[in-house]
């Protein structure tokens, strides 16, 4: 099976050595894993699923003590 993190991993590691910022590579990255998730399921499930996801980082992120750390 294809990984389907291998495409995300690979642009931004390529828009990082262009030098662009984590907060673009982060906005491009979302909203590309939205889009296709729209065209996929629809904005209504994808909206709803999106909801979801936020409540559990949320809560990921409330057990931590110190900011998460990004990996690339």
């Amino acid at each position: 099976m294809r990984d389907p993190y291998e495409t995300f991993k690979t642009t931004a590691a390529e828009m990082s050595a262009e030098g662009v910022s984590d907060d673009l590579i982060c906005d491009a990255l979302l909203c590309l894993g939205l889009n296709a998730a729209c065209r996929m399921a629809g904005p209504e499930f994808t909206i709803s699923h999106l909801h979801k996801m936020i409540a559990v980082f949320e809560v990921k992120v409330d057990g931590q003590t110190s900011p998460p750390i990004a990996t690339q």
